[in-house]
Order: C-alpha cells, then structure tokens, then sequence
C-alpha cells in the first residue's frame, strides 16, 4: 500500500495508491473519504430492489453520502440511494420501478463520504 500525506495551507490530504481518500481542513473544516467499486447488480424484479456495498474506511453511520451512478448503469425505471449502512461500509441500493425485469450494466460507481 502506497500512502502519501500532503499539507497545503491548512488542508491535510492523505493519499492511498494515487488516491485522494481523506481531506481534512486543520481549521475545524470537513472530511471527506472517496472510494470507488465495479459493482454488477443482478437482474432486478419488476417493482424490486437490490442492495450492494462498498468498503469506505472511516466512514460512521450518519454520515452524509454522495453517489457517482456509471450513465450505462441508469435507465427511465432505475433509482439509486447511497448510506452509510455500517462502520466502514456504504450500501447502494438499486431501485426497479417497471413492471419487467431490469439488469444495470456493471459500471465503476463512486462514493463521498462527508464527516
């Protein structure tokens, strides 16, 4: 693991193998964690849902979570949320709402986590 620590007035950045994955503001400011998963969701029922994760180290429950959705993973019938459903681990949950089946193609899908 490659890990790389910056100071640029007053932000902290850590870096993990050529990856931004936390900032944090020495004056009192935000941190953010930024992490990306392929994530291949299954064929969906009409009217169902399916949940997938992605490991974000540092990320608590509550904490305020944007999702990157791939434009090939989208569809007129599709709806993603993203949360923080454990220490360290944010779910996607991939909503189908037709009445036929629906399988998003796999795509690299990203998160922010904001503490």
């Amino acid at each position: 693991m490659n890990i790389t620590y910056l100071c640029i007035f007053n932000k902290f950045i850590i870096w993990i193998n050529n990856s931004p994955k936390f900032s944090v503001d020495t004056a009192g400011g935000i941190t953010v964690i930024s992490d990306t998963a392929t994530l291949n969701f299954g064929t969906i029922a009409p009217n169902g849902h399916q949940v997938l994760t992605i490991t974000s180290v540092g990320a608590s429950l509550s904490d305020l979570v944007v999702l990157g959705i791939p434009n090939a993973s989208m569809s007129d019938h599709a709806s993603y949320v993203a949360w923080v459903s454990a220490t360290n681990t944010v779910s996607i949950k991939c909503f189908n709402f037709d009445g036929s089946s629906f399988d998003p193609a796999a795509g690299l899908f990203k998160v922010k986590v904001i503490k």
